[in-house]
């Protein structure tokens, strides 16, 4: 079993105001270096007070149209164009992204299946895990970009899984964007915990 030797770190100062570009240090020990690991780009940008975005892509590693938008937009915010903070993960699943693989050729999993992961478990697990306690534990809002990936074409979509707070779902449906209520959008809200396509209803849309 592939696992991580040691915790998932970053140097990246999570409450610091302005911009930071950096990685998440993930322990990846191979025969061809002992202390190995993967650097996972994450940037950071805060501007005072106000709500946490988190942008994630990269779930999947054939799906390459969410970690270029990412990176671009990674490279292009800036601090005053924002009020409160963002957190951008082009590459969720580095591994998989660098191989051009759904799963990770190191573990064979599919990160939206190890949620909520496990620390101490195999590299994906790990990465799931930090995920969820460092990343999306801080956000208000988590914005997860995917795609069809080599095997799938999909309209546009937008899937929103259901909250039992009825403020939080009014939060996800307004962070719809407004082209999401084109007549040619699809939006779905998932009751299950997986965001199976097969168990979500349709939102009417209007035009």
């Amino acid at each position: 079993m592939a696992d991580t030797a040691a915790p998932i770190t970053t140097d990246l100062d999570f409450e610091r105001e302005g911009k930071q570009v950096g990685a998440l240090k993930v322990p990846h020990a191979r025969e061809d270096s002992a202390l190995g690991a993967l650097l996972m780009p994450v940037t950071t940008i805060r501007n005072g007070e106000g709500p946490t975005v988190l942008l994630i892509a990269g779930a999947h590693g054939d799906e390459y149209e969410g970690p270029v938008a990412l990176m671009k937009l990674a490279r292009d915010l800036k601090p005053e164009a924002i009020r409160g903070r963002v957190i951008i993960v082009p590459a969720l699943n580095l591994p998989a992204l660098l191989a051009g693989r759904r799963h990770s050729p190191i573990d064979g999993k599919a990160i939206s299946s190890c949620f909520p992961g496990d620390r101490q478990g195999t590299i994906t697990q790990a990465i799931a895990a930090f995920t969820r306690d460092e990343l999306v534990n801080r956000a208000d809002l988590v914005l997860d970009l995917q795609s069809g990936g080599r095997s799938m074409i999909f309209l546009p979509h937008v899937a929103i899984q259901r909250q039992d707070d009825p403020a939080a779902m009014a939060t996800a449906l307004a962070a719809a964007p407004p082209s999401a209520r084109r007549s040619d959008w699809c939006v779905t809200i998932s009751t299950a915990p997986d965001r199976s396509p097969a168990s979500s209803e349709p939102v009417p849309s209007s035009t």
